[in-house]
């Protein structure tokens, strides 16, 4: 089968078209292939890469890279902090061989397979100069009227969230809730709420070095 014309130009065949369109899922399920063989050997050789969501990277997943390394010193490791939906989308399109994130929305994709490591509960924070700060009690609707800072919330808050306010809006077409400031690492989120009126929240564990100070 002829998959290319060279007439002066390289031009695709019909053949050549149906290649192409299937040539990412190829190189992937090489490089998944590669990865398998070298994980075979062991652990000391090969490379491991690692998607992880804000939380999920500064609760787990910089830990376990920290202790993988101590024990397997030689394999070669790399940690993609980011929106945790783009850490599923990472895991099912091959990108990353294991992903940290929430496990809500991950649970429902029958082309993984998932493991709760810890559950935790989050909590809402500001900074000491907040306007909120100095009320007695805060509604959830109070809240909606300052900017939010984060990424894509799951999609079981959604119903929540009105379409559009000030902590940002309803994603049309992927049906969540996006903050208005958006950012990825927890570090930056610290500094957004410490700077400004943005409200954010994360797990309490997190917070305790700034909340004690």
């Amino acid at each position: 089968v002829r998959l290319f014309d060279r007439n002066g130009t390289v031009t695709p065949t019909e053949f050549g078209e149906i290649v192409l369109a299937h040539s990412g899922a190829i190189l992937n399920g090489f490089s998944e292939l590669q990865h398998e063989l070298e994980m075979a050997k062991g652990l000391d050789k090969g490379n491991l890469l690692i998607s992880a969501g804000i939380f999920a990277a500064e609760a787990s997943a910089q830990q376990a890279v920290g202790a993988l390394s101590l024990l397997h010193p030689n394999l070669r490791c790399a940690l993609f902090v980011k929106d945790w939906v783009a850490v599923i989308d990472d895991v099912l399109n091959r990108s990353s061989h294991l992903g940290f994130a929430d496990i809500s929305d991950a649970k429902d994709h029958p082309d993984l397979e998932t493991e709760l490591i810890c559950e935790e509960r989050l909590v809402v924070f500001v900074r000491g100069e907040h306007p909120l700060a100095r009320r007695g009690q805060v509604s959830f609707k109070d809240m909606l009227e300052y900017p939010w800072v984060g990424t894509s919330l799951p999609r079981s808050w959604t119903a929540n969230f009105p379409q559009e306010a000030s902590y940002g809006s309803i994603d049309e077409r992927s049906d969540r809730a996006v903050t208005r400031i958006v950012v990825e690492n927890f570090t930056s989120m610290l500094r957004v709420v410490k700077n400004g009126n943005a409200i954010c929240a994360a797990p309490r564990r997190l917070l305790e070095a700034d909340m004690a100070s």
